[in-house]
């Protein structure tokens, strides 16, 4: 059995320190790229957010409660996670196919980004 809050909008509205946005910062062959919110993938960036949260809802804790338990099956981050593994979440593969074919080469190259596939174009 699974349980989840669903904080997954509230995930990306955390700001980075501005000392802290060069620490995000990584160069490709056409830009430089660096985070103003919470990027998934750092460290400790859970911790962090769930802090904050902690913070926030501080006067709210334990006077009610707006989670799901006992669920056989629960939907995070694009997969869906159940007794006997994870799969992927068909209707995130359902928005790429039926994503409109890029027609220019900024196009190609900003789906491809979103993919996270790299490579010279």
């Amino acid at each position: 059995m699974f349980s989840k809050n669903d904080l997954r909008f509230g995930y990306y509205q955390v700001n980075v320190k501005s000392d802290d946005i060069p620490k995000t910062a990584s160069q490709s062959r056409y830009k430089h790229y660096e985070f103003l919110v919470m990027s998934f993938g750092l460290t400790n960036a859970l911790v962090v957010f769930m802090d904050l949260m902690n913070r926030v809802f501080q006067c709210y804790l334990g006077k009610f409660n707006n989670c799901e338990f006992w669920l056989k099956e629960i939907i995070f981050l694009g997969h869906v996670i159940f007794t006997d593994g994870i799969k992927v979440d068909l209707d995130k593969i359902k928005v790429v196919e039926d994503w409109k074919a890029p027609s220019n080469v900024i196009e190609v190259r900003s789906f491809l980004g979103l993919t996270g596939i790299t490579g010279d174009l």
